[in-house]
């Protein structure tokens, strides 16, 4: 506890100076200039907010991370709500599944005007981890029926080909939200994404353009550039955020290292020997990813896979959050976060 203690003052401390040292932290929403968009924002609080004032312990992306990793550790949703799992099956006979939390307060009142709410992890996350049970927690205190949609081979999800989830899986994200479209298909869908998460969605919701069947996307520290993101991943604090990546993609290959056998012949490799050589994102890209997706290189899976250059793309209405203080951004020199509103109306058919 006294050392708790002594850590605690040590943040204020250091925030004060901080704070003296640093510019206001100012909040920019940049949206499409339309009387139906000035209602929706004008209709949101939060979206009004023009200075971002952080918790004062908590003023940088490092503490804010180790923090919120802490503090929802003990935050057990799987006791608390019930899971209903349906498993995908896809074209390429791979599988993903759909978890639909069965919280009490929703049951009771749900029916096919309950808007639903799907929410996509990101990296190496699945529903059991802390913020997707902070999330589930949120959404059912509003009365929204979430529902967690995995990818392959993650929340134990069998891995039923050589193949692993990628930023630009927009295949398995179609299967996925059209298997809930047509499980109900009068309730609103929305979908929330964090992290990889998030840029799977946008590119999901780009690709689909016009013909998207979403009500409504949030997508949170989404990868704009996938190239800065990852190098800013391994330089950041030492790169002990990427070799905490690595650690947990070492564990997930070995974990579906069966499945993965097929890659020894097709790719050259030995997977027993390969494993213990990826110690963070780019060493997972160049082994699984890029190869088995045909892009051969990291970089090459980089450029096309990043969301930035689709957004244009997008037509449902869409809210984008970047934080320049989150550890893989690519500008971190001042705690200024961003709320990107993309809203454009829909070209009436002729």
């Amino acid at each position: 506890m006294e050392v708790f203690v002594v850590l605690i003052l040590i943040s204020v401390v250091a925030y004060i100076l901080h704070a003296l040292y640093t510019k206001s932290t100012k909040l920019h929403l940049t949206y499409v200039d339309t009387p139906r968009n000035r209602r929706i924002i004008n209709s949101a609080p939060a979206l009004s907010l023009t200075k971002y004032t952080p918790t004062p312990f908590l003023f940088n992306g490092h503490l804010q991370t180790i923090y919120y990793s802490v503090k929802h550790r003990n935050l057990n949703t799987e006791d608390v709500y019930p899971c209903k799992r349906d498993m995908v099956q896809l074209e390429d006979r791979g599988q993903i599944s759909v978890d639909w939390i069965e919280c009490p307060n929703v049951e009771k009142v749900f029916n096919e005007k309950t808007p639903i709410v799907v929410f996509l992890p990101g990296l190496t996350g699945d529903r059991h981890c802390g913020y997707s049970k902070a999330l589930i927690r949120e959404i059912a205190r509003r009365k929204f029926k979430p529902v967690i949609l995995n990818h392959r081979g993650c929340a134990r999800t069998p891995l039923t080909t050589p193949k692993f989830y990628s930023a630009d899986t927009i295949g398995d994200a179609r299967a996925g939200f059209g298997h809930i479209h047509r499980t109900h298909p009068q309730n609103p869908v929305y979908a929330i994404g964090v992290s990889l998460g998030a840029t799977i969605l946008g590119n999901f919701v780009a690709a689909e353009g016009e013909a998207c069947k979403l009500k409504g996307v949030v997508a949170m520290c989404a990868g704009f550039d996938l190239f800065s993101c990852t190098k800013n991943v391994e330089r950041n604090l030492f790169g002990i955020y990427n070799m905490g990546l690595g650690i947990n993609l070492r564990r997930k290959l070995r974990e579906h290292e069966d499945a993965l056998k097929p890659l020894e012949n097709i790719l050259k490799i030995n997977l027993k020997e390969e494993i213990p050589k990826v110690k963070g994102m780019r060493d997972f890209d160049q082994l699984i990813t890029a190869p088995t997706l045909g892009y051969g290189f990291p970089d090459n899976y980089y450029r096309v896979a990043s969301l930035g250059p689709r957004l244009k793309d997008i037509k449902v209405p869409t809210l984008l959050f970047l934080s320049l203080i989150h550890i893989s951004e690519p500008t971190r020199r001042t705690p200024i976060s961003y709320a990107v509103f993309c809203l454009k109306k829909k070209k009436k058919k002729k």
